[in-house]
């Protein structure tokens, strides 16, 4: 009887797939295989429909809501982005602002000061 050996993903990835009815101890630093040749998440990628998006109102005005990595363009027109169960609108009209905006001018204000030879230390303080 031959042994057989891991070939690579016929999908994108490319990495080695251990051949069938052989364990991770036969072949360390290999994946399982799925179906013709392609690794799990290639298999998965190819035949599993992609999730789709949710669009929830917002839980004070009721406006439609798209989840924050979709692009507006990809998004249907007049929705907002989604900011826990409230629209942006109405997450910063509560006074409240996102912790990645916050970070983003922390970042930016940071960079100007060092551009201007200077280091802000009430921000440093406050984080």
């Amino acid at each position: 009887m031959a042994i057989r050996e891991p070939s690579p993903c016929t999908g994108e990835c490319g990495r080695l797939v251990r051949p069938p009815n052989t364990t991770i101890e036969e072949w360390p630093h290999t994946l399982g295989h799925r179906a013709r040749g392609l690794c799990k998440s290639c298999w998965s990628a190819e035949n599993l429909p992609a999730p789709k998006p949710t669009f929830r109102p917002c839980e004070q005005c009721g406006h439609t809501t798209r989840p924050k990595p979709m692009k507006v363009t990809d998004a249907p027109e007049g929705t907002r982005v989604r900011v826990g169960e409230l629209c942006a609108v109405c997450y910063q009209a509560n006074g409240q602002v996102s912790p990645a905006h916050v970070a983003y001018i922390r970042r930016e204000l940071d960079s100007y000061l060092r551009s201007r030879g200077r280091v802000d230390t009430k921000l440093k303080e406050a984080s």
